[in-house]
């Protein structure tokens, strides 16, 4: 298997890496987003590689209000 591609927005990249160490599931990274998905299956988010401005801000907020997010924290 080939590492995945990394996002070229720092403060994104930082995020994958955080959900991969708590048991997310990433795809993706070709030409338009990143997505991750919980290890209970009911969540999923997409990540574009492109964003706007607070993106990467307002998707972690998304994130840490998941019960799965949190549950991961202990890893």
């Amino acid at each position: 298997m080939s590492p995945r591609p990394k996002h070229r927005v720092p403060e994104l990249e930082a995020l994958i890496k955080e959900a991969e160490r708590k048991n997310w599931r990433v795809e993706g990274g070709g030409n338009r987003y990143f997505k991750i998905y919980c290890p209970c299956g009911e969540h999923k988010k997409t990540l574009h590689l492109t964003p706007g401005q607070n993106y990467a801000k307002r998707t972690r907020q998304v994130l840490e209000n998941r019960t799965c997010w949190l549950a991961g924290e202990g890893q």
